[in-house]
């Protein structure tokens, strides 16, 4: 035998358990590496392409700027690609009837296009997409909101010409024009009427995709031209939305680009979604698109790319500690397997070093078998978890798919490989320092001349008998290997929970998108305006919808504004110090505080309200003879440096009782007792984000409270698998009748999502 560690092959063949059970534990450790890396990448592919579906794919855009900071903008040198649009104008599509406008006073005089021109990029980044047809590709080409075709008398076929009438809205009253340097999409007034400019003809060759919240009493539609924007004016308004070349450090480079072009006003809070209806609404220069940038660790808030960023560095150590415990168990057990044989070695002339180098080389052996496997059944493992995701359509994850990553494979690789390699540092150094004598002895590390005399337990033998006194001698004996394998365990136990907290954490702080789960929204002009107590919505109106065959459930809302008055020591903590502006104003002893949601979603709303419950009960009977409510006492809020902050709003008890008033300032507070405390409310999966404290209840209680039992939103949940044709004509025939009705209908969002 040339070389002493050549004998290593020879050790793994006799001990083909031990060296098969080694081999297992690279393998399941480079799998779990492996899994983990590729889980991470693909669902942060998942959130990168759903967010530039709901914010668009850019990084920040630079809203109603002239031309001349156009032309600057788009030739910076830091600029990597952009898109441009803006606002052509409006356009009559009819003129709104005076029933309509007696009927909701909201109601502006006419329904509009709001065409703008968008250039190919802009269409690509803000997701301009067609359901019919095709997108404009030169400016006498025109998509168009496929709604408003119930409002044009000469409806558009595609391929088909239309003439429309162009020009300014105009303030009534004043006589001068609507001062709009937004997108348009939103906001209008009964007091306004149109200017007409010119008379311009397109040809309709397509009509959108809204793939958000339709909503039946909006007055302005979408109409999309295109415009190469070759040249540029000083009259018009332009919207930049570009990409950097280097998202490092963009906060700086944007304000450099800023700065030369003399704009401010950037926005921290961030871009909003592009189907909401106030998409484009601020009046602001700058908008950064936090959402995407986040993703990519870039977010103009540091404090939220450092926490993603060691919330996966923790998940990925706490997996190399677990996977060094057992590996390390191994090696260490089939070291002391061996003691007499590497004392044979050491009398024969071989040194500590050579040693060492039998140990690694046996290291080196099984991570060339067990790593490459590991890596296949890590990819393969994830292929399959993948396709069963895509198969049974789960939840938000059902269009999922697998990136497998050269960096994931490499990092794998190497984490797999240093893994090992820690792992047999310990009982190499402990086979290197063995003494011949002790060793021929078969003393080595368990010298049984220094076991100590160990003290019987009685405990230990009246609990488990003569096999768990054995048992507890055998461990304090061998402390060192019931260390090694008690760590593992924990360390096995401390990764499941973290996993699982991370994975909660996500869905907590929005990172996956929940949303409402509700499909159709009905509601009254002047009550979501005015809070008009005479208009609430005719119970005859509820009972029909509830009795629809395509209608699963529907929710009558009773919803009042209420004023509380919560004692400091009620207040918690945490809750207090990032929002002490809400708790400005005291009153006796307790702080009273505003814009509160008492509110009921009727008696079957309930059984629902029982599933988010962390405390109490939700029982009709026990709320109406209590006088109680259930307090929804979880809220996501914003710290200073952006992040999401899942915290109690309250430190109430059920038991406790809440002193709460509606109405007129001059009403008398009443007391009603907690009986439950929930983390969400109805119809969402979403925590509250308002700043007010959210108290649901019954009918009765609400009417006790309220003086009040009118119905002012109804919630329509629609049966899946059916269609919903019905529901919709009935709400559109219902605001047909009456105007002042208004709807909006999620169930576009919803499929898509």
């Amino acid at each position: 035998m040339k070389k002493y560690s050549e004998i290593t092959k020879k050790y793994l063949k006799f001990q083909k358990n031990r060296t098969i059970l080694t081999i297992v534990g690279i393998i399941l450790s480079v799998t779990l590496i492996t899994s983990v890396g590729t889980l991470a990448m693909s669902l942060k592919d998942k959130m990168i392409r759903d967010t530039k579906q709901e914010y668009g794919d850019y990084h920040v855009a630079f809203n109603g700027v002239s031309g001349s900071a156009a032309s600057k903008i788009k030739n910076n040198f830091q600029v990597q690609d952009y898109g441009i649009l803006s606002r052509e104008n409006f356009a009559i599509i009819n003129k709104t009837s005076q029933k309509e406008m007696e009927q909701n006073k909201f109601a502006a005089p006419y329904r509009y296009l709001n065409i703008k021109g968008y250039d190919k990029n802009a269409m690509e980044m803000l997701n301009v997409k067609v359901k019919y047809g095709r997108l404009p590709e030169n400016s006498s080409e025109i998509v168009l909101d496929q709604w408003i075709l119930e409002y044009m008398k000469n409806k558009p076929q595609i391929g088909g010409k239309i003439k429309l009438n162009v020009g300014k809205r105009m303030d009534s009253e004043t006589g001068k024009e609507i001062a709009i340097n937004t997108l348009g999409d939103y906001g209008w007034s009964a007091k306004e009427k149109f200017k007409t400019e010119k008379e311009k003809e397109y040809t309709v060759v397509g009509f959108l995709d809204n793939k958000g919240v339709f909503q039946s009493n909006s007055f302005i539609a979408k109409a999309v031209t295109f415009d190469n924007y070759k040249s540029v004016s000083n009259n018009k308004k332009y919207f930049i939305y570009s990409k950097m070349k280097s998202m490092n450090n963009i906060e700086k480079t944007v304000k450099e680009i800023a700065q030369i072009v003399n704009i401010s006003g950037d926005n921290s809070d961030g871009a909003g979604k592009l189907e909401d209806p106030e998409f484009g609404a601020a009046n602001i220069n700058i908008q950064y698109n936090n959402s995407l940038l986040s993703l990519y660790g870039k977010s103009i808030y540091k404090g939220v790319n450092s926490s993603m960023f060691w919330t996966f560095l923790v998940v990925v150590l706490l997996i190399i500690i677990c996977t060094i415990a057992i590996i390390y168990n191994s090696f260490n057990i089939s070291v002391l397997e061996r003691i007499s044989q590497y004392g044979v070695l050491r009398c024969v002339g071989a040194s500590a070093e050579q040693i060492r180098k039998i140990v690694y080389k046996e290291a080196f052996i099984l991570s060339a078998i067990g790593i490459p496997i590991g890596l296949i059944l890590g990819t393969m493992v994830m292929k399959l978890i993948f396709y069963i995701i895509g198969f049974l359509n789960i939840g938000s994850f059902y269009d999922i798919r697998m990136v497998i990553s050269p960096l994931v494979i490499i990092a794998s690789f190497m984490l797999g490989a240093i893994t090992v390699f820690i792992s047999a540092v310990g009982p190499a150094n402990q086979a290197a320092k063995v003494s011949p004598l002790e060793a021929v002895k078969n003393s080595g590390s368990t010298k049984v001349e220094k076991i100590k005399k160990v003290k019987k337990s009685l405990i230990i033998k009246r609990l488990f008998g003569i096999e768990g006194e054995f048992a507890n001698r055998n461990i304090r004996r061998n402390k060192t290997r019931f260390r090694i394998t008690v760590f593992s365990m924990i360390i096995s136990i401390v990764l499941y929970i973290v996993t699982s907290g991370v994975m909660d954490y996500t869905f907590k702080t929005g990172l996956a998108d929940a949303g409402n789960s509700y499909t159709y929204h009905l509601y009254n002009n002047y009550l979501l305006y005015q809070n008009d107590d005479s208009k609430g919505i005719d119970k005859s109106i509820f009972l029909k919808l509830k009795d629809l065959k395509s209608v699963e459930k529907a929710y009558p809302l009773y919803s009042s504004e209420s004023t509380l008055l919560i004692p400091k020591e009620k207040i918690n903590s945490k809750y207090y110090e990032h929002r002490k502006d809400y708790f400005d104003v005291k009153e006796g002893n307790a702080f009273r505080v505003g814009n509160n949601s008492f509110s009921s979603y009727g008696d079957e709303s309930l059984d629902e309200l029982k599933k988010k419950l962390k405390a109490g009960t939700a029982d009709k009977n026990v709320l109406n003879q209590e006088k109680g409510v259930i307090l929804v006492n979880t809220a996501k809020i914003y710290g200073d440096k952006g992040k999401n902050i899942i915290t109690e709003v309250t430190d109430y008890k059920v038991g406790d009782e809440i002193e709460i008033k509606t109405g007129r300032e001059d009403n008398k507070y009443k007391k009603l007792k907690i009986v439950g405390i929930a983390d969400k409310s109805v119809l969402t999966d979403e925590y509250n984000d308002n700043a007010g404290v959210i108290m649901l209840t019954t009918p009765e209680v609400y009417k006790y409270v309220t003086g009040k039992d009118y119905i002012s939103h109804i919630f329509i949940v629609a049966k899946k698998g059916v269609s919903h044709t019905e529901v919709t004509d009935y709400l559109k025939q219902l605001q047909k009748n009456n105007a002042a009705y208004g709807y909006t209908d999620n169930e576009k969002a919803a499929k898509r999502k």
